[in-house]
């Protein structure tokens, strides 16, 4: 399908705002069996979908902890990809919107006979998920509505994986994956989820929509999983933080050293600086807004205007968010209104990008 068809079809579908990319990204059935192929269209349950999603394959050892495969059993069948890698979509948005940008080298990986532009997802959800969870649910504390079945089955699947790696920590993506296996088997998938939800009413709508357009931004190679640190940072309010203050910094090596090597990538291994700091001149030069130096040209350009106040100081998820405090607020009332407010600026933006494809078509 050529790029403006698939934009037009997406634009056409009736809701292109809250379309779940990761269906976008699934093996099609002319590419895969049909006979075996599973539409991830079809899951309507947003919990279910994002377990389907965010499945890690456990060893023979894993799945001996859980009463069965449960709702994984034919898991193969989806097909299903990452969509910063595979969305023909995304790809299709972003050479549409950012065309000059995307083709700078910089932006892209190259892979066999043609390259893919690089694609981060913005906030990540599993670790908002994990990080909730453990708040609530643990070896000595669990809520007072939790199912007493459901918790006795949760807290015996982390005693046994802690036999095999001591040092497990809770709500890890094996574990999801063994617990939504297990309690699915035996018909209490629905009491987890019904958990999350008293728990944290705003999670099913975050979970979705951290899978929309609004929620993705071209970005330059070896930026992605570095500035992510393993989703302690996954966070875009903390990201804009940072790429804020590097432009109202002088430039210079001790500046891309500090700002982008140290703190934004983490001195990680893979991080590439070099593409960073091209990635964010481009906006001070080729890609400069008339009247607007890098940092505005840079906002307005990417459609992060719901990220920002009206004098482009960027506004933080919920009060105190930081550098110095990445982590999710202490209660779960404040964590709802924290999940709420980038459920909203998601959306906002995801608005934001269908109506400038709108424009351009």
């Amino acid at each position: 399908m050529k790029t403006t068809e698939r934009l037009e079809t997406w634009l056409n579908s009736g809701s292109p705002e809250s379309y779940h990319l990761a269906e976008d990204a699934q093996d099609l059935p002319e590419t895969s069996d049909p006979d075996t192929f599973s539409d991830f269209h079809e899951i309507r349950n947003p919990y279910q979908k994002f377990f389907f999603y965010k499945y890690e394959e456990p060893s023979p050892e894993q799945w001996a902890m859980a009463a069965g495969k449960g709702m994984y059993r034919e898991i193969g069948r989806y097909s299903l990809h990452d969509p910063d890698l595979a969305s023909p979509l995304l790809q299709a948005l972003y050479q549409t919107l950012w065309p000059e940008l995307t083709a700078q080298p910089f932006m892209r990986y190259e892979e066999g006979k043609g390259s893919r532009i690089a694609s981060d997802a913005m906030t990540s959800a599993l670790t908002r998920l994990s990080d909730a969870l453990q708040q609530s649910f643990s070896l000595t504390a669990a809520p007072e509505h939790a199912d007493p079945a459901m918790t006795a089955r949760i807290r015996k699947i982390y005693e046994r994986c802690r036999t095999i790696a001591p040092r497990q920590k809770w709500w890890t993506r094996l574990f999801f994956t063994l617990v939504t296996a297990d309690l699915s088997e035996v018909g209490l998938e629905t009491e987890f989820y019904r958990m999350i939800n008293r728990e944290y009413p705003a999670m099913a709508g975050f979970l979705t929509g951290c899978f929309t357009v609004g929620n993705y931004c071209p970005v330059p190679t070896g930026f992605n999983g570095p500035r992510s640190d393993y989703g302690r940072s996954d966070y875009w309010d903390l990201t804009l933080m940072k790429l804020r203050e590097w432009y109202q910094n002088e430039p210079g090596p001790d500046s891309d050293r500090i700002l982008l090597t140290e703190q934004l990538l983490h001195g990680h291994r893979e991080g590439r600086a070099d593409n960073c700091r091209a990635w964010l001149s481009w906006f001070e030069g080729r890609g400069a807004l008339p009247g607007k130096d890098g940092w505005h040209s840079f906002v307005d350009s990417l459609l992060l205007q719901d990220y920002v106040d009206a004098d482009y100081n960027v506004k933080p998820f919920w009060e105190g968010h930081s550098w110095r405090n990445p982590g999710l607020p202490q209660s779960r009332d404040e964590i709802n209104r924290g999940l709420t407010e980038i459920t909203i600026r998601i959306a906002a933006r995801s608005v934001r990008i269908a109506n400038a494809c709108r424009g351009l078509l």
